[in-house]
């Protein structure tokens, strides 16, 4: 898993496709309006066959959907934050604490054995890197 991923391509808006799209209508080839906007030969005849299949929407996000949602996932930052715990969570803790809790509502998750790895565990703490620190855990000295 690539934990920083970079777009390769551009991102174009909706208002540059609709463009093109109006300028292909008008009689403009494919490879006129790609040179042009900017936005592959491809990707225009995608946008097309959409709108001529008189779908409003674009394609939407691939990839797969996320086991806990943006709320959730602050839930379980401000359970992984409390005081009543006593001592300072890590990782493998806040890991436990999304596993029981995905346990609890019977949630299919794409994690291996239901346990969040070191990848998801980097990228969770970099979300809420605000709310959540990583410190370690001193023993006191009884004098």
């Amino acid at each position: 898993m690539v934990r920083n991923y970079k777009r390769k391509t551009k991102c174009h808006t909706r208002e540059e496709i609709s463009s093109a799209l109006n300028q292909l209508d008008k009689g403009s080839s494919f490879r006129q309006v790609a040179a042009a906007s900017g936005i592959s030969k491809s990707s225009l005849e995608l946008y097309r066959t959409l709108r001529k299949q008189k779908k409003k929407d674009f394609p939407k996000k691939s990839g797969r959907k996320p086991t806990l949602s943006k709320v959730e996932e602050k839930i379980l930052t401000i359970l992984s934050t409390a005081p009543d715990v006593g001592w300072p969570l890590d990782r493998v803790d806040v890991s436990d604490i999304i596993q029981k809790y995905c346990e609890k509502l019977k949630r299919k998750t794409q994690f291996k054995d239901g346990k969040p790895g070191r990848e998801y565990m980097m990228s969770f703490f970099k979300r809420y890197k605000a709310r959540l620190t990583s410190k370690r855990a001193k023993s006191l000295k009884i004098d």
